[in-house]
């Protein structure tokens, strides 16, 4: 699990996960628990999300 608190809304990437599938939710302050689409990473690839404002962003792993 991977949990970013952003300062402002943008993209950005996490290296070095192990290979799998990755659920992504975010709240800010207008938005609460909302899941974002999930994402396979295999072979060392980028998960590349975003966040659309201030918050909170949560990278957990999927069985």
């Amino acid at each position: 699990m991977v949990v970013v608190k952003a300062a402002g809304k943008g993209a950005f990437a996490i290296d070095a996960l192990p290979d799998g599938k990755y659920g992504i939710k975010y709240t800010t302050q207008g938005e609460y628990d909302k899941d974002l689409p999930d994402q396979a990473v295999y072979g060392g690839q980028l998960l590349v999300t975003q966040i659309p404002a201030t918050g909170v962003i949560t990278i957990y792993g999927k069985k």
